[in-house]
């Protein structure tokens, strides 16, 4: 009976998120990713696979709305599962204190954000639902639940290009593994993420090469080409420091507007 009241409170909590920020706020990267989604080509400036998955939803619903109602849907879900879990063990307090945390606006706040972010982290929250489900039961994961948590790592792992440092250290902490096991698959479970996502985002995904890599060092090199104040010879010429200044690529402003040639000057 416990498990049944925490799933309807979940039910709510997922309709009342919903309703109070419908359809969702996207954010400058995710109106970006959308563009891609619509246009049906993809490049890696963002990880693709969001735009890829919105490409696949976009016929439920138009804008930001269908990867707003997976997002809030797999974060309640997951928040629920750990609730149910702690309240069929009796942990009655427990179980209503995962709901709350749920709703602290720090967290809640971001979930109502079409964001690869908060899409990573709702991710992340089923995955470690449905674990907790049944190994607090003492029971063994089934294959369809093993197969759903394993999907929903990989897509938080390939969300964002820097996920792995969180996803794989917990992937290993959900295992029964040995302290010593653990830490040696968390080592090479990044190595082999880091060293297979180009391919998954080129091949697989079908994202062409953006010159991302290079954003990071080029804004730092212009802004220690003005910062230094060196003109010709063996410095900028006038017109390419009236280009860095006109973009306004030495301040900290997001991006690389050096290198995005859709920004204009």
């Amino acid at each position: 009976m416990a498990t049944r009241r925490v799933a309807v409170i979940t039910g709510l909590l997922i309709a009342v998120t919903l309703a109070l920020s419908w359809p969702g706020v996207a954010m400058y990267d995710s109106v970006w990713q959308y563009q891609q989604a619509l246009s049906g080509r993809y490049n890696d400036w963002h990880p693709p696979v969001m735009a890829r998955l919105w490409a696949v939803l976009h016929p439920l619903g138009p804008g930001a709305a269908p990867m707003f109602v997976l997002q809030v849907a797999a974060y309640w879900i997951g928040l629920g599962l750990w609730s149910a879990a702690l309240a069929r063990h009796g942990r009655g307090k427990a179980a209503v204190v995962v709901l709350l945390v749920g709703c602290c606006p720090v967290f809640l706040g971001w979930q109502v954000t079409v964001l690869k972010d908060a899409q990573m982290a709702a991710a992340m929250l089923a995955a470690t639902g449905l674990v907790a489900w049944w190994q607090l039961a003492g029971r063994r994961i089934p294959l369809a639940a093993g197969v759903a948590i394993g999907l929903l790592l990989t897509y938080a792992v390939l969300v964002r290009s820097n996920a792995v440092f969180a996803v794989v250290p917990l992937a290993v902490m959900l295992s029964d593994w040995s302290w010593r096991r653990r830490i040696l698959w968390g080592i090479a479970g990044i190595g082999i993420v880091l060293a297979v996502s180009p391919s998954i985002n080129g091949r697989l995904i079908g994202a062409e090469h953006s010159g991302v890599t290079r954003a990071q060092p080029l804004y730092d090199l212009a802004g220690i080409a003005h910062g230094s104040g060196v003109v010709e010879p063996g410095g900028l010429r006038a017109d390419e420091r009236a280009t860095i200044e006109a973009r306004h690529c030495y301040t900290p402003f997001f991006w690389d507007p050096l290198g995005d040639p859709d920004i204009a000057a």
